[in-house]
């Protein structure tokens, strides 16, 4: 009898261990996705290593070019890695993307220039960004909204046809090329350019990777 409920216990205690795990990596909050960023980092530091600083000039090089440098499956979770590119194939920025599963539809993107670091983690509602390890909002749409939900920082009116414009406060910084003139082998992320401060590049640069490799998700 003894036997019996110990083996009925250790099988209790199996189901809601294995129960557990399901649910923290199929389902994480946010506390183990911060820690997955953390992983993500690492994983991404060697990529780093060869990127060109953002300054203006390379800035205004930037293109669609997205460059898969590998990918790795595990049980319940799925990286990809690789470079944005400049029109002339300099790699200015290395990003990871982890995917979860479906159904909770949660994944984090992880990109890196020379020096600043991009994160967007995506939840259960929406999608948040920190900029240099610092909470700066959450994306809504194309645009995004300050801490709290209230202020608009940023945001992209986008057009198949038309340039988007990309707004800072109520400045335009940048205009991008439509989709229909996306074309070649190294298309120009970028119409026009404006002046910038380092925080308003930040942003334009977080505004941007986020609407490329969101895109490109596969």
């Amino acid at each position: 009898m003894f036997g019996l409920a110990f083996l009925i216990t250790l099988i209790f205690m199996a189901i809601v261990i294995g129960v557990g795990s399901y649910a923290r990596f199929v389902n994480p909050g946010l506390s183990r996705m911060k820690k997955d960023v953390l992983a993500l980092r690492t994983q991404l530091t060697p990529l780093t290593k060869n990127l060109i600083p953002v300054e203006r000039e390379e800035l205004d090089l930037l293109s669609f070019n997205i460059v898969g440098a590998g990918r790795s499956r595990k049980l319940f979770r799925r990286t990809r890695r690789g470079f944005i590119h400049t029109i002339y194939e300099e790699p200015l920025i290395a990003y990871a993307i982890k995917n979860y599963p479906t159904p909770s539809g949660k994944r984090i993107i992880y990109a890196r220039t020379r020096n600043s670091e991009f994160v967007f983690i995506r939840g259960k509602s929406k999608t948040q960004l920190y900029i240099d390890g610092k909470p700066v909002g959450h994306l809504e749409g194309s645009r995004i909204l300050g801490l709290g939900g209230g202020q608009t920082i940023s945001k992209i009116t986008e057009d198949k046809k038309l340039p988007g414009e990309v707004m800072i406060g109520s400045k335009k910084v940048a205009m991008l090329n439509p989709p229909s003139e996306v074309t070649g082998n190294h298309p120009r992320v970028f119409r026009y350019l404006g002046e910038l401060s380092v925080d308003e590049k930040k942003i334009l640069l977080a505004m941007v990777v986020y609407k490329m490799l969101s895109s490109n998700e596969k």
